[in-house]
């Protein structure tokens, strides 16, 4: 790919089962990209894979004392990229995820800001933020009404309003639905096991129209309309008879 065909930078917070293969798409169409792991052992692979890449754990701070500012060469590039999406998904099985995650978001938000005051950010949420007992097709546009939310659902709704509180800064929110493809066979998810709500509808999304859909906004050269929206798929079958 030559220089007069490049798109400018992205950084990828979180380069693991969605984020790796969403940088791999970016750079075969232009983009440079700068992606982090959690995993020190895993920086050479995402570098032989052509991300630049860093060692990320967030939050990067506590908050009492401001975020620090990056000092190496890749990590004030990665905070000064063009875009920035943060794929941090909240650890289900982690209790104190749900106090850590909205603190992971904002530290991120608050090192880019910091750095890149009018950078565009997309942060990949979850129709996690509805529940999990509403029985509802989710589409694109809809919007169900959150009462008594669970402490997954507050955590989400809170890193969701941290970056709500960029304001007129350009930013995307999507809540993604339940994710699948590569090794993640929904279809074994019940094996031997009952299906709950089996008249339900489902609100799956595959890992390849989630990346479509991210390298679509990306491409775009303004943003425009509804900042939250949802990126489900078009088919909802009942759970019964996609699980059975």
């Amino acid at each position: 790919m030559s220089n007069s065909l490049r798109k400018g930078s992205v950084a990828i917070i979180g380069c693991g089962w969605l984020g790796l293969p969403l940088s791999l798409k970016l750079i075969e169409v232009g983009y440079t990209v700068y992606g982090t792991t959690t995993r020190e052992e895993k920086v050479a692979e995402l570098e032989a894979a052509g991300i630049k890449a860093s060692e990320l754990k967030l939050p990067m701070v506590d908050f009492a004392e401001p975020v620090p500012y990056p000092t190496s060469h890749i990590s004030h590039q990665l905070w000064s990229s063009d875009q920035l999406v943060i794929n941090i998904p909240p650890n289900r099985k982690d209790p104190a995820s749900a106090k850590t995650y909205p603190a992971a978001v904002l530290s991120a938000l608050l090192m880019y800001r910091r750095n890149n005051p009018s950078g565009r950010i997309i942060f990949t949420s979850s129709i996690g933020v509805y529940g999990k007992d509403h029985g509802q097709a989710i589409d694109r546009d809809t919007r169900l009404p959150i009462e008594n939310p669970s402490a997954r659902q507050a955590s989400l709704l809170l890193a969701e309003s941290q970056v709500q509180a960029q304001s007129q800064r350009p930013h995307r929110i999507l809540r993604l639905g339940g994710l699948y493809g590569g090794s993640r066979d929904p279809k074994k998810w019940f094996s031997g096991r009952e299906i709950p709500r089996p008249n339900d509808p489902i609100n799956l999304v595959s890992r390849e129209e989630v990346i479509a859909e991210i390298v679509r906004l990306l491409d775009e050269p303004f943003w425009t309309g509804e900042s939250v929206f949802n990126v489900v798929g078009e088919e909802h079958p009942r759970r019964g008879d996609f699980y059975g």
